[in-house]
């Protein structure tokens, strides 16, 4: 069996041990992620074709780099499970540093965005960090590491940049905190109730196959 099938633990329990950390859950994520490598880089390159217009052709193509860069090493660890096999621990563990990489190259950018001082810029840079919480919610949400690699950058700015850096006070701060710690604690709700279901479906999956492995050894 499978570490995800013998640990059928809940949340807290899962991110107590280094085993449950690194185990298959994390190969379910890395196929996910290669399925929508192609729309990940439509996205990389309209982000780097704003930013080249709006900061000029350097900053552009130093995000492009950078960003090219992760998805490359992304890509290049996750490679054994397009072929079907299990990734190793040393690969599982490198594949979370690359999604923790890609997940701060995205809110580098919300920075450059956010440190422009202009309403608009600040909006772009809020969905930037909500699409990158989203995605990792709605994609990562099999294994809590993959979860917490993608998640972890962009929820720090979530409140940092607009409650640290926002110039806001009295009334106005604290419907902004609010309104921020209802997102974020829905994108948890989100991330937590897809955890469970997915738990769900495989105990009935491993039921049924337990149940067809019976019948097909009956006499």
């Amino acid at each position: 069996k499978t570490a995800y099938e013998i640990y059928q633990c809940d949340w807290s329990s899962d991110v107590c041990s280094s085993d449950l950390l690194l185990d298959e859950r994390l190969d379910a994520v890395a196929l996910a992620a290669r399925q929508v490598f192609a729309v990940r880089m439509v996205a990389g390159c309209v982000a780097a074709a704003l930013t080249a217009y709006l900061y000029g052709a350097a900053w552009g193509l130093g995000w492009l780099v950078a960003f090219a860069v992760v998805e490359s090493a992304t890509r290049l660890f996750t490679r054994p499970v397009a072929a079907g096999q299990a990734l190793t621990r040393r690969q599982r563990l490198a594949y979370l540093c690359s999604m923790f990489a890609t997940s701060c190259v995205w809110a580098a950018l919300a920075v450059l965005y956010w440190i422009e001082g202009q309403e608009p810029f600040r909006l772009a840079a809020m969905a930037v960090l909500a699409g990158t919480m989203i995605h990792a919610q709605g994609f990562s949400f099999r294994s809590p590491a993959a979860l917490a690699a993608l998640v972890a950058p962009p929820a720090a700015l979530w409140f940092i940049l607009p409650v640290g850096f926002g110039g806001y006070h009295g009334p106005p701060l604290l419907a902004l905190t609010v309104g921020l710690m209802m997102l974020l604690a829905y994108v948890t709700a989100s991330a937590r109730a897809n955890m469970r279901t997915s738990k769900a479906l495989d105990r009935k999956s491993t039921r049924l196959n337990s149940s067809h492995t019976d019948i097909s050894r009956m006499p």
